[in-house]
């Protein structure tokens, strides 16, 4: 099977997909889309309001320390922003967690939990092989969620995506790729069914 047609499996065969055909999520992506630029704004406003500038200046004043200037200013924001987007590319979120997004809802494994070492393995095959630049795409894949602020389905479908990508590639370098995509099928399958029934109770 070709990489891409497998990628295709793997997604609309995931309890994520299932998730939002039930919950209907999908019609909601034109509203998403138009919204944007909004959202935009607002996570660029909020990272530079007056009470963020404030709170570091009183944070530095009662450190009472010369020092303090140079390791608090309005710098300061742009570390925190840093780690929070390098957590969005963790695996946990799209493997056990979720957002807590009601398109992408807590502790259901949005994507089955055993593809996960097969996107490790898919990795280590492009690192080895040296595909750079299927890597550098999954480094910048959380943009989108990140300059809108948004944690739900439809931004995070980029790094989604990545991992299915990665995924893909670790199942076909072993012996046995149909046997595990059938597998897969089967425990997401079990997957959606388990949370449908949680979630209905």
């Amino acid at each position: 099977m070709k990489t891409q047609k497998l990628i295709l499996l793997l997604f609309f065969t995931s309890p994520l997909f299932f998730w939002q055909i039930k919950n209907q999520t999908l019609e909601n992506i034109g509203h998403q889309v138009r919204n944007v630029p909004a959202y935009i704004s607002i996570k660029t406003t909020s990272l530079l309001s007056t009470e963020t500038i404030r709170n570091i200046k009183e944070y530095r004043r009662d450190l009472e320390n010369p020092l303090s200037r140079i390791f608090y200013n309005k710098a300061t924001i742009i570390f925190p922003e840093v780690f929070h987007y390098f957590n969005i590319l963790k695996p946990r979120i799209y493997f056990q967690s979720g957002t807590g997004d009601h398109s992408f809802p807590s502790n259901t494994e949005p994507l089955p939990i055993m593809l996960l070492p097969f996107a490790c393995l898919g990795f280590y095959h492009h690192i080895k092989k040296q595909k750079y630049r299927s890597l550098a795409l999954f480094a910048i894949s959380p943009v989108l969620a990140f300059i809108t602020g948004q944690y739900n389905f439809i931004f995070l479908l980029p790094t989604i995506y990545a991992y299915l990508h990665f995924s893909a590639y670790g199942i076909k370098a072993t012996r046995h790729p149909k046997k595990i995509i059938i597998s897969c099928f089967i425990y997401s399958l079990f997957l959606f069914l388990k949370n449908t029934l949680i979630y209905e109770i």
